[in-house]
């Protein structure tokens, strides 16, 4: 079983995420107003793969910043394979977390 997993950004993450090298973010293909790159380190003996993105156009920040979204994984594969897959499963997950559907009990019945 492997694993990719979101994480939040506590100090360590931060000071993993700060110690990548400028050199080693790669430009990715994300929204058409926005800027995103991807790099890889270790944290905690797992890979640690980072997309970091900047809106352009009529969503760019006065003073902008990138906004760091992290995750860990123990998956083969290359940084931007990983990143692009685990990018897709969250898209649908929002999409699942959106569907209104009703709750029963388990074994209810629809009248």
């Amino acid at each position: 079983m492997r694993y990719s997993i979101t994480v939040r950004q506590t100090k360590t993450v931060h000071a993993a995420i700060t110690a990548i090298p400028e050199a080693a973010w790669v430009p990715i293909a994300y929204q058409p107003d926005g800027v995103a790159q991807v790099a890889e380190t270790g944290w905690k003996g797992d890979r640690l793969i980072v997309r970091r993105v900047r809106n352009e156009g009529d969503q760019a920040q006065l003073f902008a910043t990138w906004r760091y979204h992290a995750f860990v994984t123990d998956r083969p594969g290359t940084t931007l394979e990983l990143e692009a897959d685990h990018r897709r499963h969250a898209v649908v997950e929002m999409g699942q977390a959106h569907c209104p559907h009703e709750r029963r009990p388990s074994g209810a019945r629809a009248a």
